[in-house]
């Protein structure tokens, strides 16, 4: 299995690197989300084989997006001769928090869709409560999305993925241990979409899947979303599908 988003340098997870990196999985994709947890992430990734890294400025800290942030991110995907960077990401737009000004929100998305774009790489998006104004933006800047875009922690209906399905050839949608959830309508979504346009993640170590719910997630639990996706869809080579999703998202070989 391949888990497309993981938090791998949050300190939580810190003491368990080595049981997470020998738990068995295919490939993890560790997320920066601020300047200083991009450098860690992409250390990280080159640290481990099987380990890749997604790097961007979370919509939590677009407000601290400026010249010195987006100068830092070229810097680390400009000198990454390992190809370990897969992604930029997560960027988008959160409206539930608003930890930075949703107009520095937008710009920053924005800014990190074109710097996407110079270094030919997909985006990872973070939607929460903005739905529409994400919707707006990507259209806004279609010419600069050619090399996918995924939705992690999809939270929509059907009707706002087939909005973004029939503007983007290249979407795709991830889903992570919310499917488990009690009276969650999650996998029912993840099941009603194209199967070749979904991908697993844990987002670890939040969303935690039932039966561990309130403890720490860890990138081993995504069996667990396979299963719950299994169940909901009937698809007993969901693994395979969902790899070879991953695959040719994220350029792995």
């Amino acid at each position: 299995m391949i888990d497309t988003h993981a938090h791998l340098t949050d300190e939580r997870l810190l003491p368990f690197t080595d049981e997470i990196v020998k738990s068995g999985l295919k490939r993890i994709v560790t997320v920066g989300c601020n300047a200083a947890d991009c450098v860690k992430a992409y250390a990280l990734a080159r640290e481990y084989g099987h380990v890749f890294c997604a790097l961007g400025i979370h919509p939590h800290d677009a407000k601290d997006y400026d010249d010195n942030a987006e100068s830092g991110l070229r810097r680390l995907i400009a000198g990454d001769n390992n190809k370990k960077v897969v992604a930029l990401g997560e960027i988008g737009l959160d409206f539930h928090y608003d930890l930075s000004p949703r107009d520095a929100q937008r710009k920053a998305f924005e800014k990190q869709i074109l710097l996407a774009n110079e270094f030919n790489l997909p985006v990872v998006l973070h939607v929460r409560e903005a739905a529409d104004d994400a919707l707006s933006i990507l259209r806004e800047n279609r010419q600069f999305i050619e090399n996918g875009l995924l939705f992690h922690c999809f939270a929509e209906d059907k009707v706002y993925a087939n909005k973004i399905l029939n503007t983007f050839d290249k979407a795709y949608f991830a889903f992570g241990g919310a499917v488990t959830f009690k009276n969650s309508d999650r996998a029912a979504v993840a099941a009603s979409l194209p199967v070749d346009r979904v991908l697993l993640e844990t987002d670890c170590p939040y969303m935690t899947p039932v039966p561990y719910r309130g403890q720490l997630n860890k990138p081993q639990y995504l069996n667990l979303v396979l299963n719950r996706l299994i169940e909901e869809t009937g698809l007993t080579d969901l693994e395979k599908i969902t790899d070879e999703n991953a695959g040719r998202f994220f350029g792995f070989r």
